[in-house]
């Protein structure tokens, strides 16, 4: 399931318990049930579910240039810097506690989808969520 699915799976459950169904009613609506449910059931939950994610979900970098180093920050203490070496980019990204990481790519389109990845997962490591998809 997406994290979009879980979050819609979640709701519809609390949706059961805030209605005051009775608790087996509550209890069968599980992730799995959800995702076996009419898209009549599943679209307004879908809806709310894309709408918590784009509170709470991650934003795309912002990338600017400071003279010859382009540079972005996604989280307290961390950041990522590139710069066009010899027809590729060396990025090289800052988290607290840990040595910086250089890594060569092809292009600064590559090297921005990564460290992209990377702020995303960082944004989700902490929450229930952190290992979907």
């Amino acid at each position: 399931m997406t994290r979009e699915e879980i979050i819609a799976a979640t709701l519809w459950r609390t949706q059961a318990t805030d209605a005051g169904c009775p608790e087996s009613v509550a209890a069968g609506r599980t992730p799995e049930a959800f995702a076996e449910s009419s898209e009549l059931v599943r679209r307004p939950f879908l809806k709310y579910a894309a709408a918590v994610l784009d509170i709470c979900g991650p934003k795309p970098l912002v990338w600017e240039n400071s003279g010859t180093v382009w540079f972005a920050i996604f989280g307290p203490g961390s950041d990522a810097a590139y710069r066009h070496i010899n027809g590729g980019v060396v990025m090289t990204i800052r988290s607290p506690g840990r040595r910086p990481k250089q890594t060569i790519y092809p292009n600064a389109e590559a090297a921005q989808s990564a460290v992209q990845a990377h702020a995303d997962a960082a944004h989700w490591a902490g929450t229930k969520l952190g290992d979907v998809e």
